[in-house]
Parts: C-alpha cells; sequence; structure tokens
C-alpha cells in the first residue's frame, strides 16, 4: 500500500491548485474527475467530522497528529463516503491523507485533504456520489464537490439532508441541481415543484400570447 501512495499522488496532481497556492484545497471543497474506468477524488474534511484524531482537543490537527491518525481518518471516510455507478459500488483501491497546508507544513490545520480513486468495471456515466462528512462548526455543514467528466463538469453542495447526488444526469435533474432543489423529501421538493409549475404555466402563457398575436394586430 505504501509503494502505492507515490503513484496516487502523483495521478492526482493534475487536479489539484498549482504549487503555489496557499493551500492544497480550500475547506469544505471537492473534486471529481472520471477517466476511463476511473473516479479520482481530492476532498478536505473538517476535522471537527473526524473521532479520535484531535488528541488535544483544540479542534486542529497537528502534523504529529495527522501522522498518528492518519490509519483512522481513512477508515472513518471509507466508511462515510460512497461512489456507485447504477447499483455497483466502485472498487476503492488507493487513499491517502495530507495536510492542506503547502507553504506552512508544521502548520496546524481545521481540516485534511483526503485522495481517493475508485475504479469500476467500465467507465461510469452518471456516478453517484454520498458523503457524509460534515463537521461542527458554523460553515461545515456543507460541502461543494465539482465534477468532471470529458468536457461535462456539474458542482453540487452537499448537506446533511442532502447527502448524496447522481452527477451527470442532464434534462430536468440538471435544472433542480442548479436550482439548489431536491425532488424529494420535505419543503425544498415541494418548493422544486412550486418553481416547476410556475415556469410551465409561464411558458404556455407565453406561447399562447404569440398565438393569438396575429389575431390584434
Amino acid at each position: 500500500m505504501i509503494r502505492a501512495i507515490p503513484a496516487l499522488l502523483l495521478a492526482l496532481a493534475t487536479f489539484l491548485p498549482s504549487a503555489a497556492a496557499a493551500h492544497l484545497l480550500h475547506e469544505q471543497n471537492g473534486t471529481m474527475k472520471i477517466v476511463d474506468n476511473s473516479a479520482n477524488f481530492v476532498i478536505s474534511v473538517p476535522v471537527s467530522a473526524l473521532e479520535g484524531v484531535d488528541q488535544n482537543g483544540d479542534g486542529l490537527l497537528s502534523p504529529v497528529e495527522l501522522e498518528a491518525g492518519r490509519d483512522r481518518i481513512i477508515a472513518q471516510f471509507m466508511a462515510q463516503f460512497d461512489v456507485f455507478d447504477g447499483e455497483a459500488a466502485g472498487r476503492k483501491v488507493l487513499t491517502w491523507v495530507v495536510s492542506p497546508e503547502t507553504h506552512q507544513p508544521d502548520a496546524a490545520t481545521s481540516y485534511v485533504v483526503v485522495m481517493q480513486r475508485v475504479f469500476f468495471n467500465e467507465e461510469p456515466s452518471s456516478p453517484r456520489v454520498v458523503f457524509n462528512l460534515f463537521g461542527e462548526q458554523p460553515g461545515e455543514r456543507e460541502m461543494s464537490l465539482r465534477a468532471t467528466h470529458g468536457e461535462k463538469s456539474e458542482t453540487v453542495i452537499f448537506t446533511p439532508d442532502n447527502s448524496q447526488h447522481t452527477f451527470f444526469r442532464g434534462g430536468i435533474a440538471a435544472l433542480t441541481t442548479s436550482l439548489g432543489l431536491r425532488t424529494n423529501g420535505g419543503g425544498r421538493g415541494f418548493r422544486f415543484w412550486q418553481i416547476l409549475i410556475a415556469v410551465l404555466v409561464s411558458g404556455a402563457a407565453c406561447f399562447t400570447a404569440y398565438r393569438l398575436r396575429p389575431a390584434f394586430a
């Protein structure tokens, strides 16, 4: 496993900000890139979402705490993060954890960066991501994930109430995503149908007015 880590870091290097960036990845953000039959992830995870790694309880991880808790962090990420293509779960083959600090490697951090490669039997067309690692501090209750697949891209915000999403579905699903809504579950689902009906009614009214215009010209 350890020998495979440099290969993972090299493979994921192109998905990260430039070396000049102050952080490897900003907090509450993540990326997914589909390449052939693999999904490659770089995701930030807040320290407050992890159990048993913040040894002094200051809400930060020092390099010593990160090294000591790396296996525990990986285990929790593996348990709370899943990727599917249809009903088939992806095979998590490589996972590693690093500090986001690039200019101050000895600095303590309020979040860590997890890198993972997931394989499927064939190229996933509409991968479904399940994410359940949210922190306890203000601003840590959502995570923005940007997915790319060739020329296609989509960004979704995960929350405890919206912890899974199927990417690259297109059509009406893309509309719900762009509006930040869901088609099921509570008030947001009802709000979606309200907006959809309003759009349809407005469109029908405009079309009718256009068709009747000659009669009043």
